[in-house]
């Protein structure tokens, strides 16, 4: 018998070695009992194959053959193994045995007779013999005389090993083996079909408890589109009966039409592609709504060699809840990421774009590139990045962990270059990396412009430096005007003393030498006390709609004058100019301190301008003024052709007590004075000069809608008619009030004089006659001048009140513009200019 070892089926013949494997001949008497063993043998291969055939029980099948193997070879005992893997035998079966077999396992190893038969399917006969080399522990115990070993197996390979022995019989008759072997050869076959029934069996109860358990349908379609098969699942799937479906086809589970299509396209697939499909469609169950599902099918090729369907159906209504809650997620992630003005973008490991939003699609358009596509390279994309962002991307990708699992990290940096126009451009980048399992596979970046915010800062700083010059300027101001004030108080005696004694006196008086010069210095220091209060801005303006034209041609003769024969002045004025809102004596002085500033810079004459026009301001037209608020104003400019400023001289031509000119009669105020009246008539003023081209001085006024005619004509002093007035003098310096007092007895006024608020209301209140003017300083100790007319004006409405200050408060005016209806001189003032202020308010 010839058995391919199965261990590396190779087939193996071997001969039994002589004196232990018997092979004796058969003599005449073995002839008569071989024949009749053949028959009975016949007989008993026809009765196994029935038994078999009829059984599908493993062991019962195994006991069946290891009995019929006793009967046709008259032995008294068997075993029966079957391997169990490659290398061990598992005992199965045993009859007729006295004592119970300690190895129900044997190791096939090398070595051993037993061994070697069985690994070379060789059937091998143990007889009588006294060599216990060769004689089996286990025979000795038992009382074994003969032992017959036969492996069987299919298809050339071992799968067993028969075993039947005789407590009688000292050996084993040739007609015995040849009925033995023929028997192993049945067995083989009949245990390999059952061992294949059993694991076939063994299989299907598996699919079976399966498909009877799982939550998912699962079917068998015919080529029609029928069930041949459904599990018991679909009676909670879809409320249905696995045994009254069977035979409906599948168009009765289908919701809609193209579901319906949807499967008749997947039944052709699977029938003609022989391929699995799977696909959804809105299932319909039986007593309530329907409901998304999934159908996976794979084909069949059944025993008659038809093909079926076998299939698996789930309820996906919770996965597609999910799809719909992870789009909508995503759709307002994308919609907020968006939405942002700063672009984001999200890189790979490899450096390419996995997401970005509209905002780095118009970022890469302001460089001439058109939208990227997902997979792009970052450095690709982005062109203008600079290449030491490559090495912080790659430094975060190696180096960034996180400390806890709850920490994120950000790594912020910038960059400056010039943007496609060439103008400045500064950008910071933020990148925070995505970590999965403590390694950084992406990395969102957000892009922040901080150009507007640089030039921001920068505009700041600057703004910064003009408050911190202009706080400079406000306090020298404030401390100008306090001296101005002070100033003034001690000038009003010296001129008008100094006046009083000079009309008392003719010119051939050797006192009148001495006077004149004291005169002529106070009038000096009331201009330069005029000068500080219009710096500093605290002079009281009487405000006037006027017109610009008109206030230059009046003083034309006195601008040529000022500047001299060799300066020739040309006037350039618009027609039909905007009224504006000023005070007319000091537009006046703006000219003058303007005209004698280009005078000194045209040592050897030259060409000097003065142009008016209408402006409408804006940044294109009106560059030089940004910060003007937009509108409708009204232009001065002085132009003239002398040295010029350099950039140091121009930034401090507006301080006081500032000059270039060469010690002399200039106070160093003429600018800084101009600068004072245009800001306080709320108006802009612009230095344009370089050294050896002149220097252009722009000024321009708010254009004025409605204001206040110019006043009329004052009359002269001596036309001025003094009748019977009765004026309340209210001043708290004492030199001055004597002053005031002497002036106004001699000019023929009735006068109360009061030293301080209290003493004034006293003397109203005790004065029984009528006052006709308040005549009061506007600054007093606990209270002011204003305050004082209005309480003693309830009595007396027809009180008239003319203010004097050295340093007016704004008391009378708001922003130091006179209120309409409102009377002032400013000291020091001249004898005259008081009779004649008088004269206007009492007549």
């Amino acid at each position: 018998m010839h058995q391919e070892n199965p261990g590396n089926h190779a087939e193996i013949k071997e001969t039994p070695q002589p004196g232990t494997i018997a092979a004796a001949p058969l003599d005449k008497a073995d002839s008569g009992q071989a024949a009749n063993m053949d028959e009975s043998f016949l007989r008993l291969q026809r009765d196994l194959a029935v038994a078999l055939s009829s059984t599908s029980d493993l062991d019962l099948a195994v006991r069946t053959c290891l009995g019929a193997a006793m009967e046709c070879s008259g032995m008294d005992c068997g075993l029966v193994y079957l391997y169990e893997d490659d290398r061990s035998l598992k005992l199965v079966a045993t009859l007729g045995l006295v004592l119970e077999p300690s190895i129900s396992t044997y190791q096939v190893q090398q070595g051993s007779h037993f061994s070697s038969a069985i690994q070379m399917g060789q059937p091998l006969y143990l007889e009588n013999s006294t060599s216990s080399s060769i004689r089996p522990r286990e025979m000795h115990d038992e009382g074994i005389r003969s032992l017959a070993i036969l492996p069987f197996g299919h298809m050339k390979k071992t799968i067993g090993c028969l075993c039947v022995a005789s407590h009688e019989r000292s050996n084993v008759a040739h007609a015995s083996r040849i009925a033995l072997e023929g028997m192993a050869a049945q067995i083989g076959g009949a245990i390999t079909r059952l061992k294949s029934e059993v694991a076939l069996r063994s299989s299907e109860r598996r699919y079976r408890l399966l498909t009877e358990n799982l939550k998912d349908v699962v079917f068998v379609l015919a080529q029609d589109g029928t069930l041949s098969y459904c599990s018991p699942a679909v009676r909670e799937f879809g409320g249905y009966d696995p045994e009254e479906e069977i035979g409906a086809h599948m168009s009765r589970y289908t919701a809609r039409h193209e579901d319906l299509e949807k499967s008749q396209m997947a039944l052709q697939i699977l029938l003609t592609e022989r391929r699995p499909v799977t696909f959804d469609i809105l299932y319909r169950p039986k007593d309530r709504p329907p409901f998304p599902a999934e159908l996976t099918g794979f084909p069949f090729q059944e025993s008659d060699g038809t093909i079926s369907i076998h299939g698996v159906m789930r309820d996906i209504s919770e996965r597609k809840r999910i799809e719909a809650a992870l789009r909508a997620s995503e759709n307002l992630y994308r919609t907020t990421i968006d939405a942002l003005d700063e672009p984001v973008f999200v890189i790979d490991t490899e450096f390419r774009l996995t997401l970005y939003n509209r905002a780095f699609v118009s970022w890469r358009a302001y460089y001439g590139l058109g939208e990227p596509s997902i997979g792009d390279q970052l450095f690709e994309a982005c062109p203008f990045l600079p290449l030491k962002a490559q090495e912080d991307y790659k430094t975060i990708f190696i180096d960034a962990e996180p400390i806890s699992r709850h920490d994120t990290i950000s790594v912020s940096n910038g960059f400056s270059g010039n943007d496609p126009s060439g103008n400045d451009q500064h950008i910071q980048t933020r990148k925070i990396p995505v970590l999965k399992k403590g390694r950084t596979t992406r990395i969102v970046t957000v892009v922040r412009d901080l150009t507007k915010q640089v030039i921001a800062q920068k505009k700041r700083h600057e703004l910064e430096e003009r408050l911190q010059a202009t706080r400079k300027l406000e306090s020298i101001g404030r401390l100008v005007g306090g001296i101005a004030h002070e100033f003034s108080n001690q000038l009003s005696p010296i001129l008008g003393y100094s006046e009083l004694a000079l009309m008392k006196m003719s010119e051939d008086d050797p006192l009148h030498s001495y006077i004149q010069p004291i005169w002529q210095a106070g009038n000096r220091a009331r201009d330069l006390t005029q000068q500080l209060l219009a710096f500093g801005r605290k002079q009281m303006l009487q405000m006037y709609q006027t017109d610009l034209n008109r206030i230059t041609t009046d003083l034309e003769p006195m601008l040529r004058r000022i500047i001299g024969e060799d300066i020739t002045l040309h006037l350039r004025l618009c027609k039909n100019p905007w009224p504006l809102l000023a005070d007319p004596s000091q537009i006046q002085q703006i000219l003058l301190n303007l005209l004698a500033n280009s005078r000194d810079a045209m040592p050897h004459g030259g060409n000097l301008s003065i142009e008016t026009a209408n402006v409408t301001h804006d940044t294109h037209q009106v560059p030089s003024f940004k910060d003007l608020p937009r509108g409708r104003y009204v232009m001065l400019k002085v132009t003239d052709a002398g040295i010029g400023m350099d950039k140091s001289t121009r930034n401090r031509a507006f301080e006081p007590f500032y000059t270039t000119k060469e010690r002399g009669p200039s106070t160093g105020l003429g600018l800084s004075t101009v600068h004072g009246l245009v800001q306080q008539h709320n108006g802009a003023i612009h230095l344009h000069s370089s050294p050896g081209e002149g220097t252009a001085v722009t000024i321009l006024f708010p254009r004025c809608a409605q204001g206040k005619d110019s006043p009329p004509p004052q009359p002269p002093p001596e036309a001025m008619e003094v009748a019977d007035k009765t004026i309340l003098l209210l001043e708290d310096d004492a030199a001055v009030r004597n002053l005031l007092q002497e002036v106004l007895l001699k000019r023929g006024y009735r006068v109360l004089v009061a030293g301080d608020a209290a003493e004034a209301l006293r003397m109203d209140h005790v004065h029984t006659g009528p006052i006709h003017l308040l005549l009061t300083d506007v600054i007093l100790p606990h209270s002011n001048g204003k305050e004082i007319y209005e309480r003693i004006s309830r009595n007396r409405p027809d009180l008239k009140v003319l203010f004097i200050s050295g340093y007016p408060a704004n008391v009378i005016g708001h922003h130091g513009v006179l209120e309409q209806g409102v009377y002032f001189l400013h000291k020091p003032f001249t004898l005259g200019s008081l009779i004649r202020k008088l004269q206007a308010i009492l007549h």
